[in-house]
This record gives structure tokens, C-alpha cells and sequence, in this order.
């Protein structure tokens, strides 16, 4: 019996011809394992591109290969013998008994997940930690099937940059990035699989340079310290209206942050940049206002270390911190 050999000795494998096949399919898995599954549509050429299995032995040498069927990302490994190996996804080809080459995907495409199969004895279900186009393999007593890989399109987040009057530096200077027929406008992005971003998406946004950010979460118009993003946020449905600019940085010519989309397969992008420029700095450096408290009236006197181009200074007032007036 041919199996009996295996499970003794791999020099009775080598000698009694017992050859096996490892087989799977390659699938453009678009949601990733939010599913706990690799699914979706079987193909095999990702941007135009052929790609590769490799069985990869412990020399780091190729056993065996195959190419991914491009209609519906089928392959098949034959005549494998008893032992312990790896599976590798590549873009690179290469022959029998060459150093096999590294797991590779064509530009813009990321790994999902590997699946160990059907009768691999190296593992079941789908292969934990971070998916890299590779997984082990294990021959003992039969065929090993379904040996399936992820992959997707990585999503992508537009750069955007917009000019602007300079801003008045005022406590109620600020701006929603949610214009439609002028600048600035809402984040922008698009994915291979899930089409285009904007509202609703899933998006982290980072803290910007200079001036300040503020996502507006409980839409109450009040930018509350807890707010601001000082570090990175990350926004499950993105909402245009609700990120909020606030000009607060004397002397700035300039706003900029950095954005990533993350798409259904929660596959964060490359980062995009976002920036709001202006000519004119603003004029006014480390403002000290002081209140004064007098028998029928309040004085208010301030001193400003540091102006360029003031003419006048208007004083506003307010009752609630969102809606300002001027006083006469």
C-alpha cells in the first residue's frame, strides 16, 4: 500500500512512485476575510499579468509550478511526493529546480488570505497572521485540494490641493471641507472592487501640520477638545459635513493633513495628501485679551505682540460659543 510506505519512510515514498497533486484556486476576494472565508470571482491575471504557483521545498528550490488558470484561477501541482513544502504566489516564472522565486502580486494588488485545504496536514481552515501570497504545505496519504488564495486592488485615496482668500483668524473661523461647487471639497477616493469613496466610506484621517482639525462627530456644530484630531482618526462612515477646519495658526500660509480610504477587504490605502493654501499669512501673532470689570460696564484691552497689514480689529461676543456678533 502505497500510503503505508509514506507514513514510515519518505525513502519508500521517493521509491514506490507514489505521486500526488495539490490543487486550488486563486480568487479576487474583495472583501477580504471579513467573512472568515476566501471567496469571490476565480481568475488569474490581476492587471493583465500571468501569475504563478510554486511548491518550494525546504531548500528553497522549485519542486513543481503551475500557472494560475487566467479564466478562473485554477492550478494544479503534480506529481508531489511525500513531504513537507511550501506554496508560493508570484509574478515572476521560473523552472524546475531553480531557487524559487519570492511571493509577489502586480502593482496596486495586496494578499487577502491563504487557505491550507483539503488534506493538507501542515494546517486547516484559513492560515493566521498577516497574508503574504505563501503558506505551508504538508503530502501524507492523498491529493491536497483547495489550497485557495486571496487577493484584492488596494484602495486608493486622491491627493487634493485648493487655494483660498486668506482666512480672518477669528473664533469662528472655520470651514466644513464638504463644498460641491467650490473648493475645498470632500475627500475623494476609488477602489478596483468597491468603486468610488466619499461619503459613507471608511476612512482614517491624520492630524494636520498646522491650524487644526476637528470631526464634528455628534454634528452639534461645537468643536469640543475632544474633537480635534491630534493624532489619527479613523471614521467608519465618513460624513463631508462633519470635518471641520479651524484657522488658528498666526503667521500659516498654509493647512495640510493626510488621508487613507479602507475599503470592504479592511485593506487600509497609501496615503493621500490634503491641502488648503492661502497668500497672505494671517495677521496676528499671541493675542492677550484682558476683561476688566468696572461699575456699569466691562473693559477690554488687548495687546498683540506680533501684526503684519492690520488695519482695524473688530471685538465679537457671544452667548453660546457658536454664533458671534460684532460689538459697536
Amino acid at each position: 500500500n502505497c500510503n503505508v510506505f509514506q507514513q514510515r519512510t519518505t525513502i519508500h515514498a521517493a521509491t514506490t512512485g507514489c505521486n500526488f497533486t495539490i490543487s486550488g484556486r486563486l480568487f479576487n476576494d474583495s472583501n477580504g476575510l471579513v467573512n472568515n472565508l476566501i471567496d469571490g470571482r476565480g481568475f488569474g491575471n490581476p492587471s493583465s499579468s500571468a501569475m504563478y504557483v510554486y511548491l518550494v521545498n525546504n531548500l528553497g528550490l522549485v519542486i513543481d509550478s503551475s500557472v494560475v488558470n487566467p479564466s478562473n484561477g485554477t492550478y494544479t501541482l503534480n506529481g508531489v511526493r511525500y513531504s513537507n513544502y511550501t506554496l508560493r504566489l508570484s509574478t515572476v516564472q521560473a523552472g524546475i529546480g531553480a531557487t524559487a522565486p519570492s511571493a509577489s502580486l502586480p502593482g496596486g494588488w495586496t494578499n487577502t488570505g491563504e487557505q491550507f485545504g483539503t488534506n493538507n496536514f501542515a494546517g486547516t481552515g484559513i492560515e493566521s497572521g498577516l497574508a503574504n501570497g505563501s503558506i505551508p504545505v504538508r503530502v501524507l496519504t492523498s491529493n491536497i485540494t483547495n489550497v485557495n488564495l486571496g487577493i484584492e486592488r488596494v484602495p486608493v485615496s486622491n491627493n487634493q490641493s485648493y487655494n483660498i482668500t486668506t482666512p480672518s483668524f477669528t473664533l469662528t473661523d472655520t470651514m466644513r471641507l464638504n463644498r460641491t461647487s467650490t473648493s475645498p471639497s470632500p475627500l475623494i477616493g476609488t477602489d478596483g472592487e468597491d468603486g468610488a469613496f466619499g461619503s459613507g466610506s471608511k476612512v482614517k484621517i491624520y492630524a494636520p501640520s498646522t491650524n487644526e482639525l476637528y470631526y464634528d462627530a455628534n454634528n452639534d456644530g461645537v468643536l469640543a477638545p475632544g474633537e480635534r484630531i491630534t493624532d489619527s482618526l479613523l471614521v467608519n462612515s465618513y460624513n463631508p459635513a462633519l470635518l471641520i477646519v479651524r484657522y488658528s495658526q498666526i503667521g500659516s500660509t498654509s493647512l495640510s493633513f493626510q488621508f487613507s480610504f479602507v475599503d470592504r477587504a479592511n485593506k487600509t490605502g497609501p496615503k493621500a495628501s490634503y491641502s488648503i493654501n492661502w497668500l497672505i499669512p494671517l495677521p496676528v501673532d499671541d493675542c492677550l485679551l484682558t476683561v476688566n470689570c468696572q461699575d456699569n460696564y466691562n473693559q477690554l484691552t488687548w495687546t498683540v505682540l506680533h501684526s503684519e497689514s492690520v488695519n482695524i480689529f473688530d471685538v465679537e461676543w457671544s452667548a453660546d460659543g457658536r454664533q458671534w456678533f460684532k460689538i459697536h
